[in-house]
């Protein structure tokens, strides 16, 4: 083929490059690479500001894990840049007001969306909306799939959230485990993380949830040190739900 008009003779064409993913899911999701034969293991941390500093304590651990922020907190902004500087990935909260509508639902994931502008995904505790048959699912879906979002549900039930989400073109997964919701200790998150570790490697990977507290920071960084670390690929979220639904 003949060379663009003023490049040089005997020029090579330029290469063509893949257009990059525009989805939100895949612009601001954290470096990561997966050990080869290893199921993905993301570790998702609810910043309920009990750490000073959470930016820097996320980034010292041994391994990335995504950290999920309530858009209504006074400093949300400020939070999702300071964990964005470090490479840290981040999960905006999805929660409405009893009594929501559709309509309602559009409008807070709009506002939220516009706070934290970075998200690569919601996390829905069960007040997002988001739960299989809401009335109210179908519109926020649409929001979500419009900037190409994920979505990380905890749901009972045998998964008709992300059957839906899957319907709406929107990744999602559903949390495996709570690790420290009713304040286990150290110990505890160990054998929910093992546990999580072993059914993960039976599937597409696994998602579970913990929050943000030292605690919680010191067992996880102390479990990566393990066995049973070492048979999972210790990822961010958004490498679960990548490998999930379209694009």
């Amino acid at each position: 083929p003949e060379a663009p008009p003023g490049a040089a003779p005997g020029a090579a064409p330029p290469v063509a490059q893949a257009p990059e993913d525009p989805r939100a899911l895949a612009r601001f999701a954290a470096p990561a690479e997966a050990a080869p034969g290893r199921p993905p293991l993301a570790v998702v941390l609810l910043d309920e500001g009990e750490v000073a500093d959470a930016a820097a304590a996320v980034a010292a651990l041994p391994f990335p894990v995504s950290v999920a922020l309530d858009p209504l907190r006074p400093d949300a902004a400020e939070a999702m840049a300071a964990l964005r500087a470090r490479g840290v990935e981040v999960l905006a909260l999805a929660a409405l007001p009893a009594g929501a509508r559709p309509v309602d639902a559009a409008v807070a994931y709009e506002a939220t969306l516009a706070t934290l502008p970075e998200a690569v995904a919601v996390l829905d505790l069960g007040a997002g909306g988001l739960e299989a048959g809401s009335a109210l699912a179908e519109g926020a879906l649409a929001r979500l799939a419009q900037d190409g979002l994920g979505a990380v549900v905890v749901a009972e039930g045998l998964g008709g959230a992300l059957r839906e989400a899957e319907a709406a073109g929107v990744p999602a997964a559903r949390v495996l485990r709570d690790l420290d919701g009713a304040g286990q200790d150290a110990r505890a998150v160990g054998r929910f993380l093992d546990d999580a570790a072993r059914r993960a490697g039976g599937g597409e990977g696994a998602v579970v949830l913990a929050r943000l507290r030292p605690g919680t920071l010191l067992a996880l960084a102390e479990w990566a040190g393990g066995r049973r670390a070492g048979e999972v690929s210790l990822m961010p979220v958004s490498a679960v739900l990548l490998g999930r639904g379209p694009g």
